[in-house]
């Protein structure tokens, strides 16, 4: 099995409130998005 259903996905959350203080927060993310039926697959390819 080369292809997978699951993935791995990356964002940025931002946010910037200019009152009533300014304040602006930039984080990186990460999301699972697993196909529950293939990991027994997925433990096998990236143990």
């Amino acid at each position: 099995m080369d292809e997978f259903n699951s993935a791995v996905y990356t964002g940025v959350v931002m946010h910037h409130r200019f009152t009533p203080k300014q304040h602006r927060f930039i984080y990186r993310v990460f999301s699972l998005c697993l196909d529950l039926d293939e990991l027994p697959a997925l433990h096998k390819k990236f143990r």
